[in-house]
């Protein structure tokens, strides 16, 4: 009886097994997603959009709608002594995009740059994933990280279309990506201005995710 018992106990267990088995094998994982991201602005100088933007980290929009304006609308890479403080996990007193966001970024990520510049400009390109705007000067706070993904790149002089590559990233965004660009670091500072949100000035980050949910990120 005892044995009996016991056999019938081990049966049991194979068949369940074999039951999950199955189910698991056919539980497909998810295939990262190809996403660009625009740069987008309501003014045609970004300045003009400040007073709306830097206060509680509203920025400018960034999403995955194809600009379709008739002219490009630009922003100047604020860059003078004693300027705002770039150790920032997103600043509007410098070129700042939010947009909805919620994956794993996964693999080789380009951000896309139409620049006119003087010469010996370098440019520092900063991704966060949910960047809220802290800074590593403020006093007791808790919302600075550093960025998921930096790069600090030479902006060639005059018009041009700077492309910043990061390769084999990996990092995940809970509710919102930030991007933030500054003047890096040099013996001579340039000058440099960004142009975003019209055909043939799409400004852009395009990278591969993975979705928390659903079967896009943005």
């Amino acid at each position: 009886m005892r044995k009996s018992l016991v056999v019938a106990l081990v049966l049991g267990l194979l068949a369940s097994a074999l039951a999950v088995a199955p189910a698991q094998a056919g539980k497909k994982k998810k295939k990262p997603v190809e996403t660009t991201l625009y740069l987008h602005g309501t003014q045609q100088a970004g300045e003009a959009e400040l007073p709306d933007t830097w206060i509680n980290s509203l920025w400018f929009p960034l999403d995955t709608t194809e600009p379709s304006g008739a002219a490009p609308k630009s922003m100047f890479v604020t860059n003078y002594v004693g300027g705002p403080n770039t150790a920032c996990s997103g600043n509007g007193l410098l070129p700042t995009w939010k947009g909805n966001f919620a994956g794993t970024v996964k693999g080789d990520l380009t951000v896309t740059l139409h620049t006119i510049a003087t010469p010996a400009t370098s440019l520092n390109v900063e991704l966060f994933p949910d960047g809220s705007g802290g800074c590593d000067s403020d006093l007791g706070s808790t919302g600075y990280a550093p960025p998921a993904a930096a790069q600090t790149v030479d902006v060639a002089p005059g018009p041009a279309v700077t492309e910043v590559k990061f390769e084999d990233v990996k990092f995940k965004t809970g509710a919102w990506m930030v991007l933030m660009l500054s003047i890096g670091n040099g013996p001579h500072p340039g000058q440099v201005r960004v142009l975003y949100d019209a055909p043939g000035y799409d400004s852009k980050i395009e990278l591969l995710c993975i979705p928390t949910a659903g079967k896009k990120c943005a």
